[in-house]
């Protein structure tokens, strides 16, 4: 019997040799992946940070049976992997949860992806991932799931991986991870800003149509690790909503030139950057240039979007709270078929302005809001994600060649 079990072993190294060498060599093998897929700042090409972790599962599971099996790989393709685990901290949020522009689940965290960093503390070992792994793990907020393709977890707590690979990782001590600072992702068209009140995430750009949505000069942000607006992602590539709503230009808190898509391809351009600012500026249509500049101060944000057209045109602005808008001090007004090219867009009221400055508050943060001349404010309801619940958006019309959309937030 012992010599069966000396024989099926050696079979079963050989035939799973047979599958990591195919996996080398084949074309469109995972090198040619690593080499053409990932950008300079460690990150799967989609722009989608869910898509980033698909891809990573598969490096992981392969590099898992290489090591297992005795296979070695080259050490320029293993330091692309372990960047790319690293690049994904330094992306998210500060509260862990990731900025989730284009394709994939909403309201997912770095906790959702722990199963993937066991496996890494398989592959690279200690030294590599164990102050990850205990950031990851000791998260405050809940994991968030995957719907279509979650892994074996026990109480959405402990992965099948960590029973696996790192039954001991508790007992082990190591020094404290690093602290995130603010970042751009140049050749990721994005950038994310830090302070102590305030994180908050710009798209600026595109580099492939696939999964992406039209969301250029797109915001995300959380107050005091609180979310004060996200990203949609979808609710799934069946629903109606996904295409009707989801991906709309309309559902992401940018702007919009006569009620059309923003193109899907071409990258942005940063006109300064430093820790607490980012100008940033994208040829969006023909004829149409948006400019956002966004600048940390203490306790406050400011937000200055500029859109220049070559012709008169339809913009507006487009702001989705989280949290719902006090409308105490808000004199509101029925409205009909003003936004009939967004069908998704519900309950419209044209907000009454006495001024030139609207004052919005909520629990996290109140919004100074600066309305040109010739400018219209609405307040409607649109879908959240899940949509099973619905957002506050602010929307701002101004028909002209240029117009300017500025506000202050303060953190409450």
């Amino acid at each position: 019997m012992e010599r069966v079990g000396i024989c099926f072993d050696s079979i079963l190294c050989s035939i799973v040799r047979n599958w990591v060498d195919q996996a080398t060599v084949d074309p469109y093998n995972i090198y040619e992946q690593l080499e053409n897929g990932l950008t300079e700042s460690g990150f799967w090409y989609e722009c989608s940070i869910h898509y980033n972790f698909f891809a990573l599962e598969g490096l992981m599971t392969f590099l898992v049976f290489a090591k297992s099996y005795g296979h070695k790989i080259p050490n320029e393709y293993l330091e692309k992997v372990k960047k790319m685990l690293y690049a994904a901290y330094d992306y998210a949020f500060d509260n862990d949860i990731f900025p989730n522009p284009s394709d994939g689940w909403p309201n997912i965290l770095l906790k959702t992806y722990s199963y993937v960093y066991f496996m890494a503390y398989k592959v690279f070992g200690e030294a590599s991932i164990l102050p990850l792994l205990k950031h990851i793990c000791s998260g405050k907020l809940t994991r968030g799931k995957l719907p279509l393709s979650e892994p074996y977890y026990f109480k959405n707590e402990i992965p099948l991986e960590q029973i696996l690979y790192a039954p001991d990782y508790e007992e082990r001590e190591c020094a404290p991870l690093y602290k995130r600072t603010s970042l751009n992702f140049i050749d990721y068209n994005c950038a994310i800003l830090r302070n102590e009140k305030f994180n908050v995430f710009l798209k600026y750009g595109h580099q492939t149509k696939s999964h992406a949505h039209p969301d250029k000069m797109n915001v995300e942000i959380m107050v005091k690790d609180k979310v004060l607006t996200k990203d949609l992602s979808n609710s799934g590539y069946q629903t109606n909503i996904c295409n009707n709503w989801d991906r709309t230009i309309a559902a992401h808190n940018t702007c919009a030139v006569n009620s059309l898509p923003t193109n899907v391809t071409e990258p942005g351009r940063v006109i300064s950057y430093t820790n607490n600012c980012i100008e940033a500026e994208a040829d969006c249509y023909d004829g149409v240039i948006y400019n956002r500049k966004l600048e940390l101060r203490d306790d406050s944000l400011v937000d200055t979007f500029v859109v220049k057209c070559d012709q008169v045109s339809k913009i507006e602005w487009f702001f989705h709270f989280e949290e719902a808008v006090n409308k105490k001090n808000l004199t509101l007004i029925p409205v009909n078929n003003i936004f009939t090219e967004y069908s998704e867009i519900m309950n419209i009221r044209l907000v009454d302005m006495k001024q030139d400055i609207l004052v919005l508050e909520n629990s996290i943060v109140s919004m100074k809001l600066f309305i040109e001349e010739g400018a219209s404010v609405y307040i409607a309801d649109t879908y959240n994600n899940p949509a099973n619940m619905l957002r506050d958006t602010i929307i701002i019309r101004k028909n002209d060649k240029t117009a300017m959309f500025k506000n202050i937030t303060i953190a409450k």
